[in-house]
C-alpha cells in the first residue's frame, strides 16, 4: 500500500386557694376567739402552707416529668443526629471499587473505513463505501481511515509497503501528502487519514496497488507523544530495518492491547468500529489492528 492523490400545663390556682369549710364557719360565729379552732386544730395558716406544700409537691412532679422528657428527646434527637451523620459520611465518601467496576472499559475512539472505486469515465459517478467491517474487497479501489477519538492523545499507523517491510504511514512527522500537519488528535474531533484534497482536486487516498493480498495497520495510540522506538520521528513512507523491526516487536509485547467490537452505524456509515480499553495509562500505549484482504 502507499499514499497516493485519487479519487443536569399549669396547676389550679382556684383548688390550691380554697379555705377550710370549718374556719370560714368559727370566723362567723365568734370573732373574738382565737384564730383557729381547738378541736381542728387547723389555722389558715396551716392550710396555706398544706396548699404550698401541694403546690410545691405539684410542682416538682411536674418538673420531673419535664426533665424526663427533656432528657428523653435529647436521647433520640443525638441517636438521629448520630444516624445522620453517619449516614452523611456513608454517602460521601469515595467508593470502593467493585470487580465490575473495575472490569467497566473506557471508549478510546472509534473508526471506519471509505472505500471507493476507481472512477472509469469523468461522468461516473463515484460512490463511496464507509463501514468498519471489512471483508474483501476489490484491489483496485483506494480507501482512507476515518477516526473519532473519545481521549485526546497522539495517533500512529504502521502498514506493510510495498516492498513488504513495515513501513510508516502516520509518524511524529506528517509529510504534506498526508494532509496532516501533526498526528495530535482531539477528544471529539474527527479526523481522516489521508486527510483533504490534494493541489490537483483529487482526494487524498492510499492506493492497494492493484494486486491482491491481505492488509494489515498497526494503529499506535498514546496520551504522550512517543519519542521511542527511534523511527517513529521517521516520516511516512519510511520503512523499517530488522533492528528497527525488532524493537518494533518488543515495543507491541510491552503496549496495552485494546478490544474491537463493531456496531451498526447509519445511512452515511453501515458501520463503525468502537476501540476499548480497560484504563487508560499514560506511560502505555494502546495498539489494535484493522485488517482485511482485497482481490
Amino acid at each position: 500500500s502507499q499514499i497516493y492523490i485519487g479519487q443536569t400545663q399549669e396547676a389550679s390556682k382556684d383548688k390550691l386557694s380554697v379555705s377550710n369549710p370549718q374556719t370560714n364557719k368559727i370566723l362567723k360565729t365568734d370573732e373574738t376567739k382565737s384564730f383557729f379552732d381547738e378541736d381542728k386544730a387547723t389555722t389558715k395558716s396551716e392550710i396555706l402552707l398544706t396548699s404550698k406544700q401541694k403546690t410545691t409537691s405539684y410542682l416538682a412532679i411536674i418538673i420531673i416529668v419535664l426533665v424526663f422528657v427533656l432528657a428523653s428527646g435529647v436521647y433520640v434527637w443525638k441517636n438521629q443526629t448520630s444516624i445522620n451523620t453517619n449516614t452523611l459520611v456513608i454517602n460521601t465518601a469515595t467508593p470502593t471499587l467493585s470487580p465490575s467496576n473495575n472490569s467497566k472499559q473506557i471508549e478510546l475512539l472509534r473508526y471506519w473505513l471509505e472505500f471507493t472505486p476507481p472512477r472509469k469515465k469523468e461522468i461516473d459517478k463515484i460512490v463511496p463505501i464507509n463501514k468498519a467491517d471489512i471483508s474483501v474487497i476489490p484491489s483496485d479501489y483506494y480507501f482512507k481511515f476515518h477516526f473519532l477519538p473519545n481521549q485526546s492523545g497522539y495517533l500512529y499507523i504502521l502498514g506493510v509497503g510495498k516492498n513488504d517491510l513495515l513501513m510508516n504511514f502516520l509518524s511524529n512527522t506528517p509529510t504534506s501528502d498526508t494532509g496532516l500537519k501533526s498526528n495530535k488528535i482531539n477528544l471529539g474531533e474527527k479526523i481522516t487519514f489521508p486527510s483533504g484534497v490534494a493541489s490537483s482536486g483529487e482526494d487524498r487516498v492510499i492506493n492497494l496497488g492493484g494486486i491482491p493480498g491481505k492488509e494489515t495497520y498497526s494503529i499506535i495510540f498514546s496520551a504522550q507523544p512517543l519519542t521511542s522506538p527511534n523511527f517513529l520521528n521517521s516520516k511516512p513512507g519510511y520503512e523499517l530495518t530488522q533492528k528497527e523491526f525488532a524493537e518494533w516487536e518488543q515495543f507491541r509485547a510491552s503496549a496495552q492491547v485494546a478490544k474491537v467490537t463493531i456496531e451498526s452505524g447509519n445511512q452515511e456509515v453501515s458501520s463503525l468500529a468502537k476501540v476499548v480499553i480497560s484504563k487508560v495509562k499514560p506511560e502505555q500505549p494502546v495498539i489494535f489492528n484493522i485488517t482485511f484482504e482485497h482481490n
